[in-house]
């Protein structure tokens, strides 16, 4: 993790705890910020440089974020201001040079391939988003990329799942929102299969922790497909992958 942004995150979170604004970490350096001492694991598996800041807050402090932002120097990224998504699901700031940090806040709801609504479990831990919230983020992508896989390795390698105590996954939580939407579903479980798959295969994680990794893992994929499924669910099964199961992040952000 670089020290620009290491830094930024700091002015960033320390001045919005001041103006009482809450604001949570999400993405891969909440993933930093959460695993203390599995860290050196995302050096030994090569993961890449981290170039953005991911943070969530509410729609209702939508001006003091604004203000927020503007008091460290951050302008409104340019190109999305006159866009009919800016302001309204998400704020995109660009620091001025010579930082050029890029900071995406999603408001209220994590808005890519699936949705996770996130307002009213901001307070539930700090800095970043709940652990639950946090490895659902990342499930949630359904082009999961090589760094996704490395954070999703050490996230899962550093907490176990449990009723959701600050440093474990609230494991209720996860079940119940897969088990209402097929199409999450469909996308976290595929992406369990492949991370799994990874570890097995990588020669940069210790033995000891693949069977730890793969073991939690397997644990979850497990109490995910006995859990009772919705009506919902049932009903978006039937379809399944003839018809689209998520937003494309392209069209999201224009």
């Amino acid at each position: 993790m670089s020290e620009r942004i290491l830094a930024e995150v700091d002015r960033l979170l320390a001045l919005a705890e001041d103006r009482a604004v809450p604001l949570r970490l999400l993405g891969s350096v909440a993933v930093w910020a959460h695993c203390r001492e599995h860290r050196p694991l995302l050096v030994r598996l090569e993961r890449q440089e981290y170039r953005d800041i991911d943070l969530i807050g509410r729609s209702q402090d939508r001006r003091g974020i604004g203000e927020v932002f503007t008091e460290l120097g951050y302008e409104p990224d340019a190109a999305l201001l006159g866009s009919q998504e800016y302001g309204i699901n998400r704020l995109i700031f660009q620091s001025r040079p010579p930082q050029k940090v890029k900071v995406d806040v999603f408001l209220d709801t994590l808005r890519m391939c699936h949705r996770i609504e996130l307002a009213e479990r901001l307070q539930l831990d700090r800095p970043t988003v709940p652990l639950a919230d946090l490895l659902l983020s990342k499930l949630q992508i359904v082009r999961l990329t090589d760094n996704d896989i490395k954070d999703c390795t050490v996230l899962v390698a550093e907490h176990p799942f449990g009723r959701g105590g600050v440093e474990e996954f609230e494991l209720p939580r996860i079940v119940r929102l897969l088990a209402d939407d097929w199409g999450f579903w469909y996308t976290a479980t595929s992406n369990i299969v492949r991370i799994r798959a990874s570890i097995r295969s990588s020669s940069a994680i210790p033995p000891d922790l693949v069977d730890v990794v793969d073991g939690r893992l397997a644990g979850l994929l497990g109490a995910i497909e006995q859990a009772p499924k919705s009506l919902r669910w049932r009903a978006r099964k039937a379809v399944g992958t003839r018809a689209l199961w998520y937003e494309e992040v392209e069209d999201v952000e224009r």
